[in-house]
């Protein structure tokens, strides 16, 4: 083997990593059709009128983000053939579904302001939006808070020859929705998949969860393809819900024990300094009223440092 070759192999095994980090969320396509919104890519499709899949990855890091939700719905000005528009869905009934939610991008103010691009919007039932589809996006962040970092790709689907749409530039309203969740660690590699009718009449949660091969067939897409042959396809034939936390991300109620805050993005205080947040401090609230763990998340207390 010459000097070249051995070259271009310790350049490729130095690269591949750096490569997975930054892409391994979105699915194949040619790179001209990205729409790159930094927080999270997609590829629209100016005949439905909606992308067909918005991918990003989600981190630990980025949940304990505080920024407030603002509905600040908008025209996408990357769309060179123009995105749907906030005209299309008033009095239509169906809720503007976000693909990538809002909650996932509170880390900044031009993170959460993307998230509000209509070429992130897809017609959603409002049963769907408000209730499953809001669990499903609460699990998802849940396995980011395990894992660290997890992939997610989220798209519309249509089936019907017939289409159904919404407002003048005719939005089609998708037959169901899908969402892919890969977790590639060091040590914990899976993969997990949901196809849910946009309907109002669903079943529990466990109902549509499917393998990553399932979805590529109904969308013919071709999902986290810069897996490794072999890992890939271990991860999208095989799902097993036993190893997914399905506790919802939320906070409710008090935190009653040091281990359970753990599992939310609160501003903590080190529980070697032996003290909590107190009244009179800037994150009292923020923290269930003083409970802490041995993780410091978030800018330090402007009060006791913590």
């Amino acid at each position: 083997m010459g000097p070249k070759r051995n070259t271009f192999i310790l350049i490729l095994l130095l690269t591949a990593p750096f490569i997975f980090a930054q892409s391994l969320e979105l699915p194949l396509c040619d790179e001209s059709e990205i729409t790159d919104h930094h927080w999270y890519k997609l590829k629209y499709n100016e005949y439905f009128e909606q992308a067909d899949w918005a991918a990003y990855e989600l981190t630990r890091e980025e949940l304990t983000g505080a920024f407030p939700r603002i509905d600040s719905f908008k025209v996408d000005p990357s769309i060179e053939t123009g995105s749907a528009e906030l005209s299309d869905y008033r009095g239509s009934g169906y809720d503007r579904g976000h693909l990538v939610p809002a909650g996932d991008l509170k880390i900044s103010e031009e993170a959460m302001a993307a998230s509000f691009y209509l070429s992130n919007m897809s017609p959603q039932v409002p049963q769907l939006n408000r209730g499953i589809w809001l669990d499903l996006e609460n699990y998802v962040r849940t396995w980011a808070w395990d894992y660290d970092s997890i992939y997610v790709i989220t798209g519309p689907i249509f089936t019907e020859e017939v289409l159904k749409t919404i407002g003048r530039n005719r939005v089609a309203v998708p037959d169901s929705f899908f969402k892919a969740v890969l977790v590639y660690g060091d040590d914990i590699k899976q993969a997990i998949g949901f196809i849910i009718p946009n309907d109002d009449e669903l079943d529990e949660i466990e109902e549509y969860i499917v393998n990553i091969n399932d979805i590529e067939n109904v969308t013919g897409l071709d999902l986290f393809y810069q897996l490794p042959d072999n890992i890939e396809t271990l991860l999208e034939t095989r799902v097993d819900i036993s190893k997914w936390n399905w506790t919802e991300f939320r906070f409710t109620g008090k935190v009653k024990k040091v281990e359970e805050a753990a599992t939310l993005p609160l501003y903590w205080i080190n529980t070697s300094s032996g003290t909590r947040h107190n009244s009179s401090c800037e994150y009292y609230g923020n923290t269930k009223n003083g409970y802490y763990t041995n993780e410091k998340i978030g800018k330090a207390c402007n009060r006791c440092g913590g």
